[in-house]
This record gives C-alpha cells, structure tokens and sequence, in this order.
C-alpha cells in the first residue's frame, strides 16, 4: 500500500521540530527516542495549515565523545512527509496473577 505524501521544505520542518512551529507546519507529538545502537530515531507528528498529519522520523548518531549529528544534516531541500491519522491499538498481554 503506497502512502499519501506531501513535499514540505526542510527548513519548515526543522523549525517546527526546533521551534515547535514554522510557517508551514506546527509540532503536535514527539515520540520517545529509540535507540537502535550507534543510530537512534524519534517519530514527530506535524500537522499543517490544512489541518492534515504529517510523519517525520528524526535520527541521530553519535557518541559520549563525539558530536550527535542530527539526519537532516543529510537530507534534500524538500523532504517527502507521510500523511499520518490517529489510530488506536488494543495490544493483548499475559499479565502475571498475584497471590491471594
């Protein structure tokens, strides 16, 4: 299934994420940042002028003893959002049973 996409400047982008609003688009949530070794990564939702929610994944490298570097350092002029909508999830579990 191919997502709906829409192109907004990176710089947009970046200030809303920085800044939590650009003229463009405006932060709404900031996920926990996964860490997944030497990269880690954090889902940011946007929502634009329309009203419609973006997705943009941030990540970041680095170390203790080493500057982080941020992923858009090596992204393009214009970067391609997935158009995202709130859903809800029921996740099933096995919960231990405590003693009476």
């Amino acid at each position: 299934m191919d997502a709906k996409t829409l192109a907004f400047p990176l710089e947009a982008i970046r200030a809303a994420v920085e800044e939590g609003e650009s003229d463009l688009l405006r932060l709404v949530e900031r996920g926990e940042w996964i860490d997944d070794g030497k990269y880690q990564y954090q889902e940011i939702i946007l929502v634009d002028l329309t009203g419609k929610h973006f997705c943009y994944t941030l990540s970041k490298s680095g170390s203790y003893f080493a500057e982080v570097t941020y992923g858009w350092e090596y992204e393009s002029d214009y970067v391609e959002l997935a158009e995202v909508e709130k859903a809800t999830r029921t996740v099933e579990y096995w919960k231990v049973i405590e003693a009476a």
